[in-house]
C-alpha cells in the first residue's frame, strides 16, 4: 500500500468523524430545545400567580422540624388532574423542604398529601395503612403507612 492511498483512508475516516461529531452537537441541541421548551411550560402556575417561595417555605416549615433531614418522603397530588399541573407545585414543594428528599409517588413509609378535605377522606378509606401524622393546612397533610408486625 502506497502513503497516498493510507492518507487517502485517513482522510476519508476523518470526514466521517467530523460529520458524525456535527450530527451529535445537533441531536444535543434539538433535545436541550425540546427539553426547555417544555420546562418553560412550567414558569408559573396556570392560576396565574407568581411562584411565591416565601408562601412554600412557610407553608412547610412545620414539616422542616418534623422531620430529620434527608428523610425521604412520598408525594402525592390529587388537587391537580395532570402530572404537567402537579408538576410545580412538586418542584417548589421539594425545594422548600430541602434537605428532606421529597420523591413522586405513595411508595414510600412517609407521605405528604396534597388534597382537599372530601380526597383526603377518600385516600384515607382506601389506604388504611397510612395513618395522619400531621395537618399542615392549606390541603398539606404528612402520612404514615402502618407496616404489619
Amino acid at each position: 500500500m502506497k502513503i497516498s492511498e493510507r492518507l487517502d483512508r485517513r482522510g476519508f475516516h476523518r470526514r466521517h468523524r467530523l460529520r458524525l461529531a456535527i450530527l451529535l452537537i445537533l441531536v444535543a441541541a434539538l433535545a436541550n430545545v425540546r427539553f426547555l421548551r417544555n420546562v418553560s411550560k412550567y414558569r408559573q402556575p396556570s392560576s396565574g400567580e407568581k411562584w411565591n417561595v416565601e408562601r412554600y417555605e412557610e407553608r412547610f416549615a412545620g414539616a422542616r422540624e418534623l422531620l430529620e433531614p434527608r428523610t425521604e418522603i412520598g408525594y402525592e397530588n390529587q388537587v391537580a388532574s395532570k402530572w404537567s399541573q402537579a408538576f410545580p407545585d412538586f418542584a417548589m414543594t421539594r425545594f422548600a423542604l430541602v434537605p428532606i428528599r421529597v420523591v413522586r409517588g405513595p411508595q414510600r413509609s412517609l407521605l405528604m398529601l396534597r388534597s382537599n378535605d372530601e380526597q383526603a377522606t377518600q385516600h384515607e378509606q382506601r389506604h388504611s395503612d397510612l395513618s395522619l401524622v400531621n395537618d399542615f393546612g392549606d390541603g398539606v397533610r404528612l402520612y404514615r403507612r402502618e407496616t404489619a408486625e
